[in-house]
């Protein structure tokens, strides 16, 4: 599982803070995978 550090951000635009820049994202910045085929570590190799 991969979760962006930028998750829920759009809810930290406040008075406070101040404005985040860029797309206002709230859910969905997570994403699950399943990877085939030749192994990076053996490419780099």
């Amino acid at each position: 599982t991969l979760a962006c550090s930028g998750n829920r951000r759009g809810a930290m635009n406040n008075e406070e803070q101040g404005t985040i820049r860029g797309a206002p994202w709230y859910v969905g910045a997570i994403g699950n995978a399943r990877w085939t085929g030749v192994r990076l570590r053996d490419v780099l190799q």
